[in-house]
């Protein structure tokens, strides 16, 4: 009886920490229209672990730092989509992190602040908010210049899906400017995969790539992606007027999520209306491979 008595106990007081934890509120920059005025959050920042070293054990969900067998002193922020980690995409994560981690990157991969998590389907709405997702960008780019050995200009961002939208709004300029005010780490450049540059009515909230990116910015498209259409990208022409290190290119026959061995044949409505089928295509992820360390080595060198 006592014994019961104790797991009763001990599991009310886990959830009344859950819950405190909850709803707890913290305050952050308003990313989402690029403002330094603050705005509740549910959670807190981001923490790190590791660094890890080859061999050592980690788990993909822990937003974990890795360290290549030799530094070159860069290194590369690794964002999924909008479930964050799971099951199905902890492989295609570590695949990622291997081909940057071979070139002498440390790398961090980032489990988004999000709950619930959807298992794979998110829809229109996403439980993170545009602020917080922005958010999740500079802290780990943070915490991947806080490892010796890393030069605090070399860090970039690789995001998928709503990871690439993410990524791209911590590269507008306005953005840029409330994270340098509040002393936060940010990217030297961008990569984004299948992303989406804008949707609806192109409210703030509603749009992730700006005219005024200032940084260099990869992007990479799908002409059979219905989730996150192409054609929501014209902004990109402005932006390759500006910085002539950005650059795009258009998959043709690419669906969203090309690289997902986990999803392959995943149907779904997307957030638009639209139905979506994910087909990984081996082809096209090699070639996403060698044009975002093509990109990333252009910048540096």
């Amino acid at each position: 009886m006592k014994n019961c008595l104790l797991l009763v106990a001990t599991a009310l007081f886990f959830l009344f920490q859950a819950e405190s934890t909850f709803a707890k509120q913290f305050e952050i920059p308003k990313f989402e229209s690029g403002s330094s005025k603050l705005v509740k959050e549910k959670f807190a920042d981001l923490s790190f672990t590791g660094p890890f070293s080859k061999g050592e054990e980690f788990s993909v969900a822990d937003n974990p730092i890795l360290l290549p067998p030799s530094m070159i002193g860069a290194a590369v922020v690794i964002v999924p989509g909008c479930t964050g980690v799971q099951s199905y995409n902890e492989n295609d994560m570590l695949r990622w992190s291997e081909v940057f981690l071979a070139e002498g990157y440390v790398v961090a991969i980032v489990n988004p602040t999000i709950s619930p998590r959807p298992k794979k389907n998110c829809g229109g709405k996403k439980s993170q908010s545009a602020s917080r997702g922005v958010k999740d960008i500079y802290d780990a780019v943070t915490a991947a210049a806080s490892i010796d050995g890393v030069d605090k200009t070399k860090i970039f961002v690789i995001g998928f899906s709503l990871g690439a939208q993410n990524g791209a709004k911590a590269i507008w300029q306005k953005n840029i400017d409330v994270a340098v005010k509040n002393e936060l780490a940010t990217p030297a450049g961008v990569i984004g995969i299948y992303g989406g540059c804008q949707y609806g009515d192109g409210r703030p909230s509603k749009k992730y790539v700006y005219k005024d990116t200032i940084l260099p910015l990869l992007w990479l498209m799908g002409g059979k992606d219905t989730e996150a259409p192409p054609k929501s990208c014209r902004v990109l022409k402005a932006i390759y007027k500006k910085n002539k290190l950005s650059q795009s290119h258009l998959y043709k026959g690419a669906t969203h999520c090309w690289d997902c061995k986990g999803l392959d044949g995943f149907k779904k409505k997307a957030g638009n209306g639209d139905p979506v089928i994910y087909k990984f295509d081996a082809e096209v992820t090699k070639d996403s491979e060698k044009r975002a360390l093509s990109f990333i080595s252009s910048i540096l060198n």
